[in-house]
Protein backbone atom coordinates (compact mmCIF):
# COMPACT_ATOMS: atom_id res chain seq x y z
CA UNK A 1 0.00 0.00 0.00
CA UNK A 2 1.18 3.50 -0.75
CA UNK A 3 -0.18 4.89 2.50
CA UNK A 4 2.38 3.88 5.11
CA UNK A 5 1.21 6.24 7.86
CA UNK A 6 1.01 4.22 11.09
CA UNK A 7 -2.49 4.34 12.54
CA UNK A 8 -2.87 4.43 16.33
CA UNK A 9 -4.38 1.22 17.66
CA UNK A 10 -5.81 -0.05 20.92
CA UNK A 11 -6.42 -3.42 22.56
CA UNK A 12 -9.65 -5.44 22.61
CA UNK A 13 -9.93 -8.51 24.86
CA UNK A 14 -12.96 -10.35 26.29
CA UNK A 15 -13.12 -13.91 27.63
CA UNK A 16 -16.50 -15.59 27.79
CA UNK A 17 -18.34 -14.77 31.01
CA UNK A 18 -17.79 -17.86 33.16
CA UNK A 19 -20.91 -17.02 35.18
CA UNK A 20 -23.16 -16.99 32.11
CA UNK A 21 -25.75 -19.79 32.11
CA UNK A 22 -28.10 -20.77 29.26
CA UNK A 23 -31.20 -18.58 29.26
CA UNK A 24 -30.07 -16.06 31.88
CA UNK A 25 -29.70 -12.32 31.31
CA UNK A 26 -25.97 -12.05 32.01
CA UNK A 27 -23.62 -10.82 29.26
CA UNK A 28 -21.90 -13.50 27.20
CA UNK A 29 -18.49 -11.74 27.10
CA UNK A 30 -16.88 -9.34 29.59
CA UNK A 31 -13.51 -7.72 29.07
CA UNK A 32 -11.67 -4.48 28.41
CA UNK A 33 -10.70 -2.34 25.48
CA UNK A 34 -8.45 0.65 25.01
CA UNK A 35 -9.19 3.52 22.68
CA UNK A 36 -6.76 3.89 19.76
CA UNK A 37 -3.48 5.34 21.03
CA UNK A 38 -4.50 5.01 24.70
CA UNK A 39 -3.51 2.57 27.46
CA UNK A 40 -6.58 3.21 29.68
CA UNK A 41 -8.39 -0.15 29.99
CA UNK A 42 -12.13 0.46 29.83
CA UNK A 43 -14.28 -2.49 30.94
CA UNK A 44 -17.20 -3.57 28.80
CA UNK A 45 -19.84 -6.28 28.53
CA UNK A 46 -21.43 -7.81 25.43
CA UNK A 47 -24.76 -9.58 24.90
CA UNK A 48 -25.37 -11.76 21.82
CA UNK A 49 -28.11 -11.04 19.30
CA UNK A 50 -29.14 -12.36 15.88
CA UNK A 51 -29.89 -10.30 12.79
CA UNK A 52 -30.94 -11.01 9.22
CA UNK A 53 -28.98 -9.73 6.21
CA UNK A 54 -30.55 -8.36 3.02
CA UNK A 55 -30.02 -11.83 1.52
CA UNK A 56 -32.02 -13.46 4.32
CA UNK A 57 -29.01 -14.96 6.12
CA UNK A 58 -29.29 -15.04 9.91
CA UNK A 59 -26.02 -13.96 11.56
CA UNK A 60 -24.86 -13.34 15.12
CA UNK A 61 -23.68 -10.05 16.56
CA UNK A 62 -22.79 -8.67 19.98
CA UNK A 63 -23.86 -5.42 21.59
CA UNK A 64 -23.16 -3.78 24.91
CA UNK A 65 -21.34 -0.89 26.45
CA UNK A 66 -18.27 0.52 28.10
CA UNK A 67 -18.66 2.45 31.33
CA UNK A 68 -15.87 4.93 30.63
CA UNK A 69 -13.99 4.28 33.88
CA UNK A 70 -10.57 2.81 33.21
CA UNK A 71 -9.56 0.03 35.59
CA UNK A 72 -5.83 0.69 35.38
CA UNK A 73 -5.89 4.22 36.84
CA UNK A 74 -5.52 5.03 40.57
CA UNK A 75 -8.51 4.29 42.81
CA UNK A 76 -9.12 7.96 43.63
CA UNK A 77 -9.15 8.85 39.93
CA UNK A 78 -11.75 6.14 39.27
CA UNK A 79 -13.95 7.54 42.04
CA UNK A 80 -13.64 11.08 40.61
CA UNK A 81 -14.72 9.84 37.18
CA UNK A 82 -17.74 8.10 38.71
CA UNK A 83 -18.71 11.26 40.61
CA UNK A 84 -18.46 13.48 37.53
CA UNK A 85 -21.41 14.64 35.45
CA UNK A 86 -23.07 12.28 32.99
CA UNK A 87 -21.14 11.11 29.94
CA UNK A 88 -19.71 13.92 27.80
CA UNK A 89 -20.29 12.04 24.55
CA UNK A 90 -23.15 12.49 22.12
CA UNK A 91 -25.19 10.05 20.11
CA UNK A 92 -23.49 9.50 16.75
CA UNK A 93 -24.57 8.12 13.39
CA UNK A 94 -21.88 6.08 11.65
CA UNK A 95 -21.90 3.20 9.15
CA UNK A 96 -25.73 3.16 9.15
CA UNK A 97 -25.71 2.81 12.96
CA UNK A 98 -26.89 5.12 15.72
CA UNK A 99 -24.73 4.66 18.82
CA UNK A 100 -25.33 6.14 22.27
CA UNK A 101 -22.33 7.27 24.33
CA UNK A 102 -20.62 4.14 25.63
CA UNK A 103 -22.41 1.80 23.22
CA UNK A 104 -20.38 -0.83 21.38
CA UNK A 105 -21.52 -3.28 18.71
CA UNK A 106 -19.94 -6.14 16.73
CA UNK A 107 -21.19 -7.84 13.57
CA UNK A 108 -20.19 -11.02 11.77
CA UNK A 109 -17.63 -10.20 9.08
CA UNK A 110 -19.26 -11.18 5.79
CA UNK A 111 -16.07 -10.23 3.88
CA UNK A 112 -13.90 -12.80 5.67
CA UNK A 113 -14.49 -15.62 3.19
CA UNK A 114 -13.64 -13.36 0.23
CA UNK A 115 -9.93 -13.45 1.06
CA UNK A 116 -8.96 -16.35 3.37
CA UNK A 117 -5.26 -15.60 2.80
CA UNK A 118 -5.66 -12.18 4.49
CA UNK A 119 -6.84 -13.53 7.88
CA UNK A 120 -9.56 -10.92 8.09
CA UNK A 121 -11.29 -10.58 11.48
CA UNK A 122 -14.27 -12.74 12.43
CA UNK A 123 -16.15 -9.70 13.73
CA UNK A 124 -16.06 -5.96 13.10
CA UNK A 125 -17.86 -3.08 14.74
CA UNK A 126 -17.88 0.33 16.35
CA UNK A 127 -17.70 1.94 19.78
CA UNK A 128 -18.89 5.42 20.68
CA UNK A 129 -16.74 6.42 23.69
CA UNK A 130 -18.15 8.26 26.69
CA UNK A 131 -15.57 11.07 26.74
CA UNK A 132 -16.68 12.91 23.60
CA UNK A 133 -13.83 11.56 21.46
CA UNK A 134 -14.65 10.28 17.96
CA UNK A 135 -16.13 6.80 17.54
CA UNK A 136 -13.65 4.07 16.68
CA UNK A 137 -13.89 0.71 14.98
CA UNK A 138 -12.78 -2.69 16.18
CA UNK A 139 -11.53 -5.77 14.33
CA UNK A 140 -11.97 -8.90 16.46
CA UNK A 141 -11.09 -12.58 16.17
CA UNK A 142 -12.97 -15.36 17.99
CA UNK A 143 -10.45 -17.74 19.60
CA UNK A 144 -10.31 -20.56 22.16
CA UNK A 145 -8.10 -20.98 25.20
CA UNK A 146 -5.86 -24.02 24.74
CA UNK A 147 -6.19 -25.20 28.34
CA UNK A 148 -9.98 -24.95 28.81
CA UNK A 149 -11.31 -24.71 25.24
CA UNK A 150 -13.48 -21.77 26.29
CA UNK A 151 -13.95 -18.96 23.74
CA UNK A 152 -12.59 -15.43 23.95
CA UNK A 153 -12.49 -12.34 21.75
CA UNK A 154 -9.19 -10.67 20.93
CA UNK A 155 -8.45 -7.85 18.55
CA UNK A 156 -7.60 -4.25 17.89
CA UNK A 157 -9.32 -0.85 17.92
CA UNK A 158 -8.49 1.95 15.49
CA UNK A 159 -10.00 5.05 13.93
CA UNK A 160 -11.62 4.66 10.50
CA UNK A 161 -9.51 5.37 7.43
CA UNK A 162 -11.08 8.23 5.44
CA UNK A 163 -12.55 7.29 2.09
CA UNK A 164 -12.19 3.53 2.62
CA UNK A 165 -15.00 0.97 2.33
CA UNK A 166 -15.44 -1.65 5.07
CA UNK A 167 -13.65 -4.24 2.91
CA UNK A 168 -10.75 -1.80 2.33
CA UNK A 169 -10.68 -0.94 6.04
CA UNK A 170 -10.25 -4.62 6.85
CA UNK A 171 -7.46 -5.04 4.33
CA UNK A 172 -5.66 -2.09 5.94
CA UNK A 173 -6.10 -3.59 9.41
CA UNK A 174 -3.13 -5.66 10.59
CA UNK A 175 -4.03 -9.33 10.88
CA UNK A 176 -3.93 -11.13 14.23
CA UNK A 177 -0.37 -12.38 13.81
CA UNK A 178 0.88 -8.85 13.04
CA UNK A 179 -1.03 -7.46 16.02
CA UNK A 180 0.52 -10.06 18.34
CA UNK A 181 3.99 -9.34 16.95
CA UNK A 182 3.52 -5.61 17.53
CA UNK A 183 2.35 -6.29 21.09
CA UNK A 184 -1.01 -4.55 20.52
CA UNK A 185 -2.86 -7.60 21.87
CA UNK A 186 -1.64 -7.85 25.43
CA UNK A 187 -4.01 -10.50 26.76
CA UNK A 188 -5.72 -13.59 25.53
CA UNK A 189 -2.78 -14.97 23.60
CA UNK A 190 -2.87 -18.65 22.72
CA UNK A 191 -1.22 -20.87 25.35
CA UNK A 192 -2.00 -18.40 28.14
CA UNK A 193 -4.25 -19.53 30.94
CA UNK A 194 -7.86 -18.43 30.97
CA UNK A 195 -8.74 -15.46 33.13
CA UNK A 196 -11.85 -13.37 33.56
CA UNK A 197 -13.86 -11.39 36.06
CA UNK A 198 -17.31 -11.75 37.57
CA UNK A 199 -20.31 -10.09 36.12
Amino acid sequence: MSNTTKQPTGDFYAPINRYKQPGDSKPIFTGHMTQPGSDAKEPFALWAFEYTTKDGEVLRGYSGGINGVATNIPAQAQIEVLMADAHAGNEVNIANLTLRPGQTVLFTNTFKADAPDKNRPDLWGWTNPTDGKPPFRQSVWLKQFEDSGRPYLSGVTQYPLPGKSEREQQDATPDLEQIMTQGAVTKGMPKKRESGGRS
